[in-house]
């Protein structure tokens, strides 16, 4: 899973390549079927009530291509589109598993591609936090036959995720303090500091936090002699 997130910056959002690329990533190690649409029919259940009937598999690649093919030429508002794009990718559910996951990350994809800021907000975290209002936004959207509800929800979701976002120049909540602060004496991956911190975007994660941990000795590789190695992993140095 930690691979999609790696390459995401990499990704075009309107692609339908790229988005079965990231689903194949991020699932390959629990599903038989990763990269591809689904061929039978699924339903969300809650409890043993079926909310949610998505459309047949035989209409899927025809309706993700339609989906994607209003993504790269809508004139909508890039809040409101990462939106409408993710209310849509979850009605029409086009994998047998995953859906949620590949919709949160690819509403990050929308609105990274045109404020890159958006790849370091914790917008999945805040969706996690606010886990059963998420369902039920859908759910009022599907009863509703309307996506404004779940579009509302999604922009106070974004704007939470802002006003929860630490401050520019706060010593006390500097990115380098940050990662650091999810460190310990364990060696850990690039991807899965970047998953303590709450971020998406490789780029972002290494101009702004690795980097700078580095060259102020705060933190150490265990391939120093290949840093490119993608077997690099990083921890903590101990200051005594």
């Amino acid at each position: 899973a930690i691979r999609a997130y790696e390459a995401l910056a990499q990704y075009q959002a309107h692609s339908m390549d790229d988005l079965l690329d990231a689903h194949k990533k991020m699932t390959e190690e629990i599903l038989p079927d990763a990269g591809y649409f689904r061929r039978g029919s699924v339903g969300i259940h809650k409890g043993d009530k079926v909310v949610h009937v998505a459309p047949q598999a035989d209409r899927v690649q025809a309706l993700m291509a339609d989906l994607l093919r209003w993504l790269e030429h809508t004139e909508d508002h890039p809040l409101i589109r990462s939106c409408i794009f993710h209310y849509e990718f979850e009605f029409i559910h086009p994998f047998s598993d995953g859906n949620g996951r590949i919709g949160r990350l690819w509403q990050t994809l929308i609105l990274g591609q045109w404020r890159e800021v958006f790849y370091s907000l914790p917008i999945e975290n805040t969706i996690k936090d606010n886990q059963q209002d998420y369902y039920h936004a859908l759910a009022a959207a599907d009863n509703k036959a309307d996506s404004s509800v779940f579009i509302e929800f999604m922009l106070m979701v974004i704007l939470a995720s802002i006003s929860t976002t630490d401050p520019v120049g706060d010593p006390a909540t500097d990115p380098v303090e940050k990662l650091l602060s999810v460190m310990s004496n364990t060696y850990l991956s690039s991807a899965q500091i970047m998953a303590k911190v709450g971020l998406s975007h490789k780029p972002t994660f290494r101009k702004n936090y690795l980097l700078p941990a580095l060259e102020q000795g705060l933190i150490k590789m265990s391939h120093a002699d290949t840093p490119s190695s993608p077997k690099q992993k990083y921890i903590k140095v101990n200051k005594g």
